[in-house]
């Protein structure tokens, strides 16, 4: 490859990312004009699963290698962590890290540049989001077990539910507990099953560990050691 091709290549590469961060960005803005917060990030991993389908380079690999990343690309390499996309392992904490990383650059004088903007306001969409999950969370524990308010079970549950939905996998992994043992609501296993699933899926270890536990002795499922190897490695 000569110079100039070399050059192009790159061209090309710049030019789908800085497409795609304002892609996102027009989609974040769109979110929050019609208040679709619950539906957002669902919606965003199937959209970039489907335009990484058409590109033979990881998207992720091009975002994190590239020399601005932290002014440009910060807030969506926060978000593929905080949800696995591209490959990576789920890591939040990491994912909060970029998002604050995009919020902190806010001040810096990048104000010329359209996509550090993109950027910052991606990031800080983003940061809300997460933190309204741990907020609802945060409720759920404290109804459960009364801190700093009366004990409340079914109030817990509600909160849990919110969080759950919202795709605070702790939440979805406690709201297994809540249906497996009638606190809150009635009993319900299938119910519990799904939820201790989805928390699985989502990459919560300790609903891995459990659902591959319950695989391995038959608790509750038939025992199938492949299912419970691939549960715990999930």
């Amino acid at each position: 490859m000569n110079s100039q091709e070399g050059r192009n290549f790159i061209t090309k590469d710049e030019r789908f990312l800085k497409g795609f961060l304002k892609d996102f960005h027009n989609r974040v803005l769109y979110a929050d004009h019609i208040g679709d917060f619950k539906n957002f990030e669902n919606k965003m991993i199937k959209w970039i699963n489907f335009i990484a389908s058409f590109q033979f380079k990881s998207i992720l690999e091009l975002m994190v290698n590239h020399q601005k990343n932290e002014i440009w690309f910060s807030s969506l390499i926060g978000f593929f962590h905080q949800h696995g996309i591209g490959g990576c392992v789920i890591n939040v904490n990491r994912a909060y890290e970029y998002y604050l990383l995009s919020k902190n650059i806010e001040d810096e004088n990048h104000f010329y540049d359209d996509l550090k903007k993109y950027n910052t306001v991606i990031g800080n969409y983003l940061l809300a989001l997460y933190c309204y999950k741990e907020i609802i969370m945060n409720n759920s524990q404290c109804y459960l077990h009364g801190n700093g308010t009366d004990k409340d079970e079914k109030e817990a549950f509600a909160w849990y539910l919110k969080s759950a939905k919202a795709g605070n996998t702790n939440a979805q992994y406690s709201l297994g507990g809540c249906y497996y043992y009638g606190k809150g609501t009635n009993k319900d296993k299938e119910k519990s099953f799904e939820w201790y699933l989805k928390a699985a899926r989502g990459g919560n270890s300790i609903a891995q560990y459990y659902l591959g536990t319950c695989y391995s002795y038959g608790i509750d499922v038939d025992k199938d050691v492949i299912e419970a190897f691939e549960c715990m490695g999930a």
